[in-house]
């Protein structure tokens, strides 16, 4: 696909609305100004718009929406034409790029490019493509695929693709993690783990992972100043209730309603060397930690994936293995053996193309890797 920009877009589409309408009904072709038809449907006139000065861009670019726009209007009324495909490509580039006002000497104004929303026609020869920022114009794949990571076993299992979803460019990968397990499970293939990018594995994706009696293992977003105390340097008990404080202190009050408050009490927190540096806040009575469920779902995944945990131990440490991902490791390392057993996939990938362009733009999108009913990955 060729990338546009925006006076691409405009010429290109105003372009394809005319070679239809004058193969398709020449009559409605003849009520249209000569001198736009002599513009965007002549090779000559159409190739100038490809040779604009940067300077004079923004002239051009007023000028060739005035001429979307007119012609959007005059067929407005007319159902056959409006009825057309290329028509209704007008309608879209008109409202992905413009916004219509009240002054009828210029009644449209160009959108900010910032304004310009992702999922916008990126070419009238492929209105199904968009943009995201990370992987330009086009399309993504969302793959899911088993694997072995059982060193001695590795050579005799049989890897399988048993999840492919071509999507625009602009959907989130966050979205295509539940579809693609409900995917697999319809298929008998749904796996028990799961290991995923920090993107794939957010608070909701893990709940309703959890509902598939799937176990997500991810990354866990954003950062946590290592000066500071969090949640997890506190101790919790079996049933995941907060016991003490990181200095050995029990809480003097408990709260439980939209967000957990846990009250420690002040002349234990006054006098705490650590106060400048825990999450507590002080209150009429009590110093308070306080967190909602959510918060401390998140926390208990940045411990797991990060350090040994004391959650539900009471405070005993217990050995946890990090998440790939969280590791010195860079991900290239991390994720070689996996790309050397499906590198017969991969090169496929790469030279499967869609209207002109790869159809994962450049990059794999998801991949999920495990034992079928055994383990997933993906990055």
């Amino acid at each position: 696909m060729r990338r546009l920009g925006r006076i691409g877009i405009f010429s290109e589409s105003i372009h394809k609305f005319l070679v239809n309408l004058k193969r398709g009904n020449q009559d409605q072709l003849d009520t249209i100004d000569e001198k736009v038809v002599d513009r965007y449907l002549s090779k000559n006139g159409l190739g100038c718009f490809s040779r604009v000065k940067p300077s004079e861009s923004r002239k051009t670019l007023t000028e060739v929406s005035k001429d979307l726009f007119d012609l959007v209007q005059q067929f407005k009324g007319n159902q056959e034409v409006a009825a057309m495909y290329s028509y209704k490509l007008l309608e879209r580039v008109l409202k992905d790029h413009c916004n219509l006002t009240n002054d009828k000497d210029n009644p449209i104004e160009l959108k900010k490019p910032k304004e310009i929303a992702s999922d916008s026609l990126q070419n009238p020869s492929d209105p199904d493509a968009t943009y995201s920022g990370h992987k330009g114009q086009g399309y993504q794949v969302q793959i899911m695929e088993t694997f072995c990571d059982d060193e001695e076993k590795k050579e005799e299992t049989l890897n399988l693709i048993t999840h492919v979803e071509v999507e625009p460019a602009h959907n989130s990968d966050a979205n295509a993690l539940i579809p693609a397990i409900e995917s697999t499970e319809r298929q008998n293939l749904k796996p028990k783990e799961l290991t995923t990018d920090a993107l794939y594995g957010s608070d909701d994706n893990c709940e309703r992972a959890k509902e598939h009696d799937v176990e997500l293992i991810a990354p866990t977003m954003g950062s946590v100043d290592k000066d500071k105390l969090t949640i997890t340097d506190f101790q919790f008990s079996e049933k995941g209730e907060v016991v003490a404080c990181p200095q050995g202190n029990a809480p003097a009050k408990v709260k439980k309603r939209k967000r957990v408050s846990i009250g420690f009490a002040s002349h234990d927190c006054r006098n705490c060397p650590e106060l400048s540096r825990c999450p507590v806040k002080k209150g009429g009575k009590y110093y308070y930690l306080r967190f909602t469920d959510k918060e401390m779902r998140i926390a208990k995944r940045r411990m797991s994936s990060q350090t040994s945990s004391k959650i539900v131990t009471g405070g005993e440490q217990v050995s946890k293995p990090a998440c790939p991902n969280m590791t010195d490791e860079p991900a290239s390392n991390i994720f070689g053996p996996i790309q050397r057993d499906a590198h017969d996939f991969m090169r496929f990938s790469f030279y499967f193309w869609i209207a002109g362009r790869s159809m994962i733009a450049g990059r794999i999108g998801l991949r999920i890797a495990g034992r079928i009913a055994g383990r997933s990955l993906i990055y």
